[in-house]
């Protein structure tokens, strides 16, 4: 690039024409359903990368970029070549950096496109599929050193045993210890064929199953891990481990009271008290101890109320499996508020025609706190609970007023009103990488959680 801005990048220049010009001619053999791009938002997602490296380009000396003409193969030099001689005659004379690539992007040819800007484009695509690889194979190994890392790996082969022996086990494990998704892979790669596990919200059983999925690199033609929601389901017959909920595991004992289809059933977070789960856990022991003694039933919870369970299912002490330590430390701080109220819902909200303005001040002002709290390096996720999707709108559009003027937090509304696409894409969502996400739930009021994901991981809960 010259002192006036411009570049002399053959490369760049070449790519931002036919780009500019031509492009959907230029990606029509590559997107759709028959094409390497299939999806909206992998075409999308190509397509942010293509800037990136046209701008890259722009900044480089003027062949960079272009296919190197000593990189071409060489053709045999007689037909009495064969085999490993042909291989080795078509090798290139000069080694060249693309060689480093585990793939080729092939055709693409199309009429009324030169056949150098199609080199150039395939050429970018390639670099795409290559860093996608990496960035995969990075999460890939960040995800097994986390799981090598969570305290449930380390009780792995207490719990199968104890599974194996008794007909019902409690699992009482602090929040974070991996219990939800070790535990069912645990079980299957153990040699139980089929797992069932229940979670009280429909959010949870799809994320959980996504997460699971994700460990097991389970792709659509195996779907060893599935989820079944009410108007929802990606059970197959290929199906192993499926995530419930509550309500369709009550649905499922009243067409088959035995549970014949699975070998375990695992009931987390127990400790949800409330007419499904004591409606389950009547008919499950019953289950258990007279009709059908070889199902297993695993009861999972990080508060479980040990001898009330423990009473309940008439269990000895092997069948206990505590799985100590948290993932992080955490502190607690308690911060007033002014003309606090005597209930700690009255300045809340208001039923009816009454209803108050929700006051948002107290949770904007927890946030600058963790701001001004954070080093540069620093970043992480909010997650702020409150009583609904009234008050969950309304910090939506206080706290994207103030990420207007401090860039620093992108909102992330999640209730049950909402559709379930729009939950999936609270769940799933890219978030840009130096903005840290705020994701509201409704749920108990008033109270915020923050976490951080820095080199010394830590956790702070704010009760206001």
């Amino acid at each position: 690039m010259d002192a006036t801005g411009s570049t002399q990048n053959l490369a760049f220049l070449r790519l931002q024409r036919v780009w500019d010009e031509q492009r959907q001619r230029l990606t029509a053999p590559f997107y759709g359903q028959k094409g390497f791009l299939r999806s909206e938002a992998q075409q999308q997602d190509f397509e942010c990368f293509f800037e990136r490296y046209l701008r890259f380009l722009r900044s480089q000396p003027p062949d960079y970029g272009l296919p190197a003409a000593s990189a071409a193969p060489r053709a045999p030099t007689g037909q009495e070549l064969r085999g490993a001689q042909r291989l080795v005659a078509a090798l290139p004379r000069v080694f060249d950096p693309c060689l480093r690539r585990n793939l080729e992007v092939k055709g693409g040819e199309v009429r009324g496109i030169d056949h150098l800007d199609s080199l150039l484009f395939r050429g970018v695509l390639q670099h795409y599929e290559d860093f996608r690889q990496k960035m995969a194979l990075q999460k890939l190994r960040k995800l097994r050193d986390t799981i090598r890392s969570l305290p449930a790996t380390a009780q792995r082969e207490q719990l199968v045993e104890a599974v194996k022996a008794h007909p019902v086990v409690l699992v009482a494990g602090d929040t974070g210890c991996g219990k939800s998704t070790q535990v069912p892979q645990f079980l299957m790669e153990a040699g139980f064929h089929q797992i069932l596990v229940t979670q009280p919200r429909r959010i949870a059983a799809i994320s959980l199953a996504r997460r699971v999925g994700a460990e097991q690199m389970d792709v659509a033609q195996r779907k060893v891990v599935g989820h079944q929601i009410r108007f929802d389901s990606s059970l197959t017959e290929k199906t192993r481990i499926l995530f419930v909920t509550e309500g369709i595991l009550l649905r499922r004992l009243e067409s088959d009271p035995e549970v014949n289809d699975f070998d375990v059933v695992i009931v987390d977070e127990v400790h949800e008290r409330h007419l499904v789960v004591d409606f389950v856990l009547g008919i499950l022991r019953e289950v258990v101890t007279n009709r059908r003694p070889g199902l297993k039933l695993v009861l999972m919870s990080a508060t479980l109320q040990k001898d009330l369970f423990t009473k309940f299912f008439d269990l000895p002490e092997t069948a206990v499996i505590q799985i100590p330590g948290r993932m992080f430390p955490v502190e607690i701080e308690h911060i007033a508020l002014k003309d606090e109220p005597l209930t700690i819902r009255t300045d809340v909200v208001k039923r009816g025609s009454q209803r108050k303005q929700f006051d948002c001040e107290p949770f904007l002002e927890v946030l600058r706190r963790i701001e001004s709290s954070l080093r540069e390096d620093e970043r992480g996720d909010v997650l702020i609970f409150v009583p609904g999707a009234y008050e969950i709108e309304a910090l939506v559009g206080a706290i994207s007023e103030l990420a207007q003027r401090s860039r620093f937090w992108l909102p992330l509304p999640l209730h049950s009103q909402m559709p379930v696409e729009q939950q999936d894409g609270t769940m799933g969502s890219q978030v840009v990488p130096q903005i840290p996400p705020v994701m509201f739930v409704g749920a108990p009021p008033l109270q915020i959680h923050k976490t951080l994901s820095a080199v010394e991981a830590w956790e702070t809960v704010f009760y206001l």
